[in-house]
């Protein structure tokens, strides 16, 4: 028997012996509800038997009557994403970056051919683009650029995210103001019927003060319940300080499941840490804290120009298998002049993973996975029926499947043993 079981619970079922001629079932209870469960992957294999009751004239015995087994191969089913669109500034002759995610969201392995192309009409057209991967998504490029080959089949596997990061120039001597589109469009390899995906990157050529902002994790994967430390980058790369600039990530929203530490709020510009409440930390910075909204926010009063700085503080990571993402966000006074409108940003989008735990107990306890493991059951005679409930604990952090069978007994010959799931009927 095969038990499809998902994280945390417990699957109810039951062990049906028959002694001699006749044989019983158990009627077993669920022990709590049941996570909802992913999709299969491509090329599992679903089986299903119909099992039917009755008793014959004169008799009171019950009997059952299986069917054939019907067994259903799971197709393969592609879709994918790509996130997302972008602005951001720089000055002319200068090297932008763009962060890029393209999830699998099918339930099979697809490879995918990226294109980057200059938008007509519009400012400028970059120049010297490159792909890198960003395999940690630290926002760092990882090894060398991407060929055309390798931009032409970029593997993933079912619910697995790339990341990808874009650079390119800004030709010299483009009027500010200006602003220039990149068009970075993924096609399906393996469903041609599936439309290709765009995101526009866009810039605008600055003069004045231009921030860019990074987002990374102190480790690329941890377990469930340990802390970890978020440090966000921040630079000036224009040619003037800027004004106020206010960074801010949000810790609560439906993919992250990151507890802020009380305490832990840290300024590369400061040998003392932070206050969780506004007000009250070193010159220069307003580090906060909203335990409602969940949120972490710095401003800070000015960023002198050709500088960069970071803020750490820590969180407790919690949640299932799987990549955990977040990113964090900016605004700023790019020309010290408060009657102007403030410039907004985003960092890439930094990911950690919690990786796979697997583990099983095998009980009769209804309410633990540490309950007791044997039952001891009243005599029966003869063709009589005994019930053992049994409880399948899945004890790791992700959905599984388990293997159930007899290793051993002491049964009087000829009785036979069944294993019934938790309607006490279906084999």
């Amino acid at each position: 028997m095969r038990a499809k079981h998902f994280r945390g619970q417990s699957l109810a079922l039951a062990i049906a012996a028959t002694f001699l001629t006749p044989w019983f079932m158990s009627q077993a209870q669920a022990a709590g509800s049941l996570a909802s469960a992913t999709s299969p992957l491509a090329g599992a294999l679903i089986s299903n038997v119909a099992v039917g009751e009755y008793t014959e004239a004169g008799s009171t015995v019950v009997q059952t009557s299986q069917s054939n087994l019907v067994q259903t191969t799971i197709l393969p089913v592609y879709a994918f994403r790509l996130d997302s669109n972008q602005t951001t500034q720089a000055a002319a002759g200068s090297t932008v970056t763009f962060y890029h995610d393209l999830r699998n969201t099918g339930n099979a392995t697809d490879s995918y051919a990226l294109t980057l192309a200059n938008a007509t009409g519009d400012g400028f057209d970059y120049q010297n683009l490159q792909v890198y991967y960003d395999r940690d998504h630290n926002g760092v490029a990882d090894g060398l650029a991407l060929t055309a080959a390798q931009l032409a089949s970029i593997s993933a596997q079912a619910g697995e995210t790339v990341g990808l990061l874009i650079t390119a120039v800004v030709p010299v001597g483009t009027t500010s103001g200006l602003s220039g589109n990149l068009a970075v469009s993924a096609t399906s390899s393996s469903d041609n019927t599936l439309l290709t995906l765009s995101n526009t990157d866009t810039t605008i050529v600055k003069s004045n003060a231009i921030m860019a902002l990074r987002k990374s994790f102190s480790v690329a994967q941890t377990a469930s319940g340990s802390t970890v430390t978020i440090r966000l980058s921040y630079a000036n790369t224009g040619s003037v300080a800027s004004g106020a600039t206010v960074i801010t990530d949000k810790l609560d929203n439906l993919s992250t499941g990151l507890g802020y530490v009380t305490g832990t709020g840290y300024w590369s510009y400061s040998a003392s840490g932070m206050t969780d409440a506004a007000g009250g930390d070193p010159a220069g910075i307003d580090y906060s804290y909203d335990s409602v909204t969940k949120t972490v926010s710095a401003t800070l009063s000015s960023i002198p120009a050709n500088s960069q700085g970071y803020i750490e503080f820590q969180v407790t990571v919690t949640g299932p298998a799987g990549v955990q993402q977040n990113k964090a966000s900016l605004q700023y006074d790019d020309d010290n002049n408060t009657g102007t409108p403030v410039l907004t940003g985003s960092s890439n989008i930094a990911a950690i993973q919690i990786p796979d735990i697997y583990g099983v107990s095998l009980n009769a306890s209804a309410i633990s996975s540490s309950g007791t493991d044997s039952q001891t059951l009243p005599s029966v005679p003869q063709g009589g029926v005994v019930t053992f409930n049994q409880y399948v604990w899945n004890t790791g952090n992700r959905s599984d499947t388990f293997n159930l069978s007899l290793q051993s007994s002491n049964l009087p010959a000829g009785s036979v043993v069944d294993f019934l799931q938790a309607d006490g009927i279906t084999p």
